[in-house]
């Protein structure tokens, strides 16, 4: 009898991008993946994100993060430095530096020494950084940097170009980990890249006019523009696949670079940061799911069939079955898992080779026995993943019965 080794369908990667002061919207994405019941895997982030991705990893909650947020006066943070050549910026940056490692040690208790590094949480965080030496990613974690300080890949990854001056890490210059927004943030990280578990990439974006004449007004809707360009691409790329879930909070007009909110409007961010990932995971996911678990059905019926096939060493039925395997996942395969892809691709390739001729032309399937297992495994994972999803949908089903 197969057992099926369930995973947690509330458990995921959480990852944060940037948006400056539009940041504040996640403390009410935070409040929301609480309520909701979501584990964190990993946790990770860029720029604004690796604020709220750190705090996160080394304990903070949502309503500490209310607190903080809206009474902190960022105005603090502008300690005016005018650097030229490449430390170029307006600020220095070390007042928020300080504030950042205050921050973390209140959390992480068992350090003795003043600055908490990547090895001393128990969470496993990550944070993207822009090498502008090599025009690659620099990632800050444990396993890539377990003696730096959290605090210092905070700052690169916030150090916005002109803003903060770039910081200098083995002859290479680091600044804001969000000039890679075109990208997955995933793909950015080897951490990240290399862990099979299901992804949230929520990213800021907000309104703009492009009639808008007043300068001010212009800067936001070119950063506005551009984001928004490339969350479209990311989303449309990914957005509907099993494993990764790309979930966009709109902050309206609110200006990404006004350090002066007032609380109505903080209050504001927080609560749209709410609103719309609890719109996500009530509305979006649900029916994503419910798809998925029609398409994955099909395929294990086929994967069923072709099981037969293999046992009574039948080649031609094998064959047959694999053939409207292949079908259904070609015109699906930008929704299903790539773990569990690969998997039918490789089984596929194995039954390929496991097939020999013998007298009068007669095929067959060399080592039956062990192809057997083989697509006992694949139909493991296919009837887990199928299993975690209906588990998720009744959990949804009584979120909103809870709600009403």
């Amino acid at each position: 009898m197969e057992i099926l080794q369930m995973t947690n369908p509330l458990k995921y990667t959480c990852l944060f991008g940037g948006g400056a002061i539009r940041g504040m919207a996640y403390i009410g994405t935070i409040r929301a993946l609480e309520e909701l019941g979501i584990e964190y895997d990993i946790i990770g982030g860029s720029s604004v994100g690796s604020i709220i991705a750190a705090l996160v990893a080394c304990g903070y909650k949502s309503y500490e993060l209310e607190n903080l947020f809206m009474k902190v006066n960022f105005d603090l943070f502008k300690d005016i430095h005018l650097g030229f050549g490449k430390a170029f910026a307006i600020s220095k940056g070390e007042i928020f530096l300080d504030w950042l490692n205050e921050l973390l040690a209140k959390k992480v208790v068992n350090v003795k020494r003043k600055n908490v590094t990547f090895k001393d949480i128990e969470k496993k965080l990550v944070i993207i950084t822009t090498n502008l030496t090599k025009f690659c990613t620099q990632e800050f974690s444990d396993t890539e940097t377990p003696d730096f300080e959290i605090a210092q890949a905070i700052k690169i990854s916030s150090s916005m170009p002109g803003l903060m001056a770039p910081y200098k890490y083995n002859d290479s210059f680091l600044v804001d980990g969000d000039l890679q927004k075109a990208s997955p943030m995933w793909r950015l990280s080897e951490t990240l890249k290399n862990s099979e578990s299901r992804i949230l990439e929520f990213r800021l974006e907000g309104d703009y006019n492009k009639d808008e004449k007043n300068p001010i007004s212009f800067i936001n809707t070119i950063y506005s523009c551009v984001t928004d360009i490339a969350t479209d691409f990311v989303t449309e790329l990914y957005g509907s696949n099993d494993r990764f879930d790309c979930i966009r909070i709109n902050t309206g007009d609110i200006f990404f670079a006004d350090f002066n909110l007032n609380k109505d409007e903080r209050r504001k961010l927080i609560d749209i940061g709410y609103n719309q990932t609890m719109d996500y995971f009530k509305k979006v996911l649900p029916e994503k799911k419910q798809k998925l678990v029609e398409v994955y059905s099909l395929i294990l019926t086929y994967l069923k069939k072709a099981q037969k096939g293999v046992k009574s060493n039948n080649v031609e039925e094998t064959q047959w079955w694999f053939g409207d395997i292949f079908t259904t996942m070609c015109e699906n395969k930008e929704i299903i898992d790539p773990v569990i892809y690969k998997k039918i691709v490789d089984l596929k390739n194995d039954l390929v080779k496991g097939t020999s001729t013998v007298l009068f032309f007669h095929t067959c399937f060399k080592g039956a026995k062990r192809l057997d297992a083989q697509i006992r495994d694949v139909i493991l994972a296919v009837n887990t993943r199928i299993a975690d999803l209906k588990l998720y949908l009744q959990l949804s089903a009584e979120l909103q019965t809870s709600t009403k």
